[in-house]
């Protein structure tokens, strides 16, 4: 991707869109520079980079062959073209495996991939299709409107030219057989962006499991507060406070989950209408109406802003602060290969390898319970008989005291409302938007807790940067 940010701005965007990392290229001046994201789901290696290329190792989970991915950014200026069309030979001749090229190559290939007063020399054309041969690439096509960018000018001087493709050698078009490349609505820049989506097989991708999770972005639809509401109304069965609060919270995520699916349904209905629209606009092969396009974009932009809230839940609050003041630690780490999350093979305690997720698993659960169970030891009583008395009568007597709503209340707000939720998908800012104390108070003054109130999901921390065997990981309560 083109870009005029620098790394530390680019690293917070990272955080918005959920991606695992990215390895930037600083503009020098007025230059553009470039940035290349990728997902927790693939392990990227940065080969070379300069200001108009990033070359990249790509490796997939599960998937012994790499292949080479190449971000490119054509020289701006005609007279320095050649060079852009030099540095891709140059990057081909170091491909002998499946390649994939992307990026904004400010040229076209032939007539047909302009509109405007000015035709293109045909010299310039012909020097950046002999490129493409010579580098043994071929146009992967495009789905969507014809042209990726314009320079929105008035009537007599608006040009649209095709400047941004995705291009790949033969091995790579084998490798991946069902590839699909798109260009989207232009919302907030002069070039639209190009997708492409590729698997090796037709029904290679697997719907995710759902699990509710809150988004604290809700409490500003006015709708939200109501669908509580109506929830808290229904009377429960005097079978006591836990039961009560644990009732309600099933019955309230059941009720937003409906209510979020309504929701999402008009949002994505608007915004889709939207695109499509600015589809139709920007696809038209004539001068473009630009009041109604900048109105679109605006609305578009509008739209998408509201994911920001949620994309701030997913994001560590700490990364985000971090994120404005040690733009160096974030660009030292975006330019190193990172693992992914998911364990695809562990070694368990015996000096078994497990790859497969059953074996994953039961090899983590068989080593736990080792560690963590009992010795049954002895002379407990003995010892602690020993351990001097640490705490007085009047602490005894304030320990003891009742609770009160408002030291429930302080604590409740002083808690982080972002943090990661359990497995009710509740965070601590839903209970501080909806909070009740009867239940609270109950334990307070019985010492009863419901079980399921203190269920919990255990996540495994690597205790170094390579884990490769199951005492290498420690098990944390989220």
């Amino acid at each position: 991707m083109e870009t005029k940010l620098q790394a530390h701005r680019i690293e917070k965007i990272r955080i918005r869109i959920g991606f695992g990392s990215v390895f930037v290229v600083d503009g020098i001046g007025k230059s553009r520079g470039l940035a290349l994201f990728w997902t927790t789901e693939v392990r990227v290696d940065i080969q070379n980079y300069s200001r108009r290329h990033i070359n990249a190792v790509v490796k997939e989970d599960g998937v012994a062959q790499g292949w080479k991915f190449t971000g490119f950014y054509g020289h701006p200026e005609v007279l320095k073209r050649k060079e852009s069309w030099t540095l891709l030979r140059h990057l081909s001749s170091y491909q002998s495996s499946a390649w994939l090229s992307m990026g904004d190559y400010n040229e076209i290939s032939s007539d047909e991939e302009k509109f405007g007063v000015r035709r293109q020399p045909r010299r310039q054309m012909n020097d950046f299709r002999d490129a493409i041969e010579g580098s043994r690439l071929v146009d992967l096509g495009f789905v969507g409107p014809k042209f990726t960018w314009s320079n929105s000018q008035l009537v007599g001087h608006f040009t649209m030219e095709r400047l941004d493709r995705a291009l790949a050698n033969e091995e790579w078009k084998e490798l991946y057989p069902f590839r699909r490349v798109e260009v989207l609505a232009a919302c907030a820049s002069d070039h639209a962006p190009v997708m492409i989506s590729f698997h090796k097989n037709a029904s290679q991708r697997r719907k995710k499991k759902f699990i509710f999770g809150y988004e604290v972005a809700w409490h500003k639809c006015t709708t939200y507060k109501e669908v509580i509401k109506k929830v808290c109304r229904v009377k429960e069965n005097n079978r006591g406070a836990w039961y009560s609060v644990l009732n309600k919270l099933e019955k309230c995520k059941n009720s937003l989950i409906q209510w979020k699916k309504e929701n999402k349904s008009q949002s994505e209905d608007i915004l889709k209408q939207t695109t499509t629209k600015l589809l139709e606009l920007q696809g038209e092969e004539e001068e473009w109406d630009l009041d109604e396009i900048k109105n679109l974009q605006s609305m578009a932009n509008g739209l998408l802003e509201e994911e920001e809230m949620k994309w701030q839940q997913r994001a560590k609050v700490d990364w985000l602060k971090h994120g404005d003041k040690n733009s160096k630690y974030f660009h030292a780490c975006a330019t190193q290969r990172r693992r992914a999350n998911k364990i695809s093979s562990i070694i368990d305690a015996e000096g078994i390898t497990c790859d497969s997720p059953e074996s994953v698993v039961e090899a983590f659960l068989s080593y736990f319970r080792w560690v963590l169970s009992t010795s049954s030891p002895t002379g407990v009583e003995e010892a602690l008989a020993v351990v001097p008395r640490r705490i007085t009568n009047q602490m005894n007597v304030d320990l003891e005291r009742e609770i009160s709503i408002e030291e429930v209340s302080l604590a409740l707000s002083q808690m982080t409302p972002l943090k990661s939720t359990g497995p009710d998908g509740f965070p601590v800012g839903f209970f501080q938007d909806n909070w009740v104390v009867v239940a609270l108070q109950y334990f307070f003054s019985s010492g009863v807790i419901f079980p399921t109130i203190n269920s919990t999901f255990i996540a495994l921390v690597p205790k170094k940067s390579n884990p490769y065997v199951v005492s290498d990981f420690r098990p944390i309560s989220l």
